[in-house]
């Protein structure tokens, strides 16, 4: 008999998955589970044995300001439509039952570029699932600078605001896209967990 894959062995969990963010520009009309082709597709989880994605909603440097509320909502209900066949992970029981069981995977849901939170309340996010934030993409926003600003500042009066709220409801901070400035102030302003789910990993 042949030996198993070592996938079925080791259970995986993607760290960031861009999953929203390809969907809709591949495959704007179609859920999840009926796209067995998709880049990022449940068969394809399944061959890989893996359990467990942090699934990115990507709110673009483009809409930031008052109109980042709006995309976000946009996001949020686009996956409530086609996110179907993930479980959403709440809790540190859900994420051991996904990545140890034989059902369906699971999703922990991350927000990338928190500018639309400003209005858009970090409560609301919790509640939709969300565990985790990361602060900006390339550009700046109204919480602080991104990794592609020539010189970067820290946070922003209004960026350390969020960063308080966000320690007082539990969330976990990603430092993705952070340059320095901004790291140190958020390491300065928050005692929560923090993440480096796909860059800036020195």
């Amino acid at each position: 008999m042949g030996q198993k894959p070592r996938s079925h062995i080791y259970p995986a969990i993607d760290s960031h998955v861009d999953l929203l963010y390809d969907l809709l520009r591949r495959h704007p009309d179609k859920p999840l589970e009926e796209i067995p082709d998709a880049w990022v597709s449940l068969p394809k989880l399944a061959e890989g044995n893996v359990r467990v994605i942090v699934s990115a909603f990507y709110c673009k440097d483009a809409y930031n300001g008052p109109q980042a509320a709006d995309n976000l909502r946009y996001l949020l209900e686009y996956s409530e439509r086609n996110l179907r066949g993930l479980t959403t992970i709440r809790s540190a029981e859900a994420l051991a039952a996904c990545l140890h069981g034989t059902g369906a995977p699971g999703a922990l849901f991350l927000l990338e570029n928190a500018d639309p939170l400003v209005e858009f309340p970090p409560l609301a996010l919790k509640r939709k699932g969300f565990r985790a934030v990361g602060l900006t993409h390339f550009g700046s926003n109204r919480i602080a600078d991104g990794n592609a600003v020539p010189e970067p500042a820290g946070l922003t009066p209004t960026g350390r605001e969020l960063v308080r709220e966000l320690d007082r409801l539990g969330f976990a901070i990603d430092t993705a896209h952070l340059p320095d400035p901004g790291f140190w102030d958020v390491v300065d302003h928050f005692s929560g967990h923090l993440l480096s789910s796909h860059s800036g990993l020195r």
